[in-house]
């Protein structure tokens, strides 16, 4: 993600329609393709909130964004999956502008993404987005649509 295509936003206080429909104005009139929405200072949410940013993501106008809300409470984020958006590791992504089918299809007609592995630094190629397992070093990580990878850390189990 370029940073210079990305807007930054950080409300404040509660989150409820109204902030909503200002933080999606906000992303419209920026018109960049990527969006992070950081949480961390919003101290009350309401269920409308998730159903309005819901709403509007179906009639956004301006074109394709990736809405990435972080720094968000996990209340929080058991909503949004409630509204079948995407939680990975705490993080919340949405898209604009496009279908599921349809960037699923984009990625199909993709090139192979070729990723280098941070743990073993085995290059991979990757033809679709989700969770892949390099095969030298066990490691697994996450490919978004755009080729991004993000990599899970191996848990431990702890005996008492």
């Amino acid at each position: 993600m370029k940073i210079d295509r990305t807007i930054m936003l950080k409300p404040e206080g509660l989150l409820d329609q109204e902030a909503v429909e200002f933080l999606i104005k906000e992303i419209a009139i920026s018109k960049v393709p990527y969006a992070r929405i950081d949480c961390s200072l919003i101290t009350t949410f309401l269920a409308e909130a998730v159903s309005t940013f819901k709403r509007e993501l179906e009639d956004f106008q301006g074109g394709f964004v990736e809405i990435e809300f972080y720094n968000i409470s996990p209340s929080f984020a058991l909503q949004f999956q409630l509204y079948d958006f995407i939680v990975e590791n705490g993080i919340v992504i949405a898209y604009t502008g496009k279908k599921e089918e349809e960037i699923q299809s984009d990625v199909s007609r993709r090139d192979v993404f070729s990723i280098i592995c941070r743990h073993c630094s085995q290059q991979l190629k990757v033809h679709l987005k989700g969770l892949h397992v390099c095969p030298n070093c066990g490691s697994k990580l996450h490919v978004d649509r755009f080729g991004r990878s993000r990599y899970y850390e191996p848990l431990t189990l702890l005996h008492p």
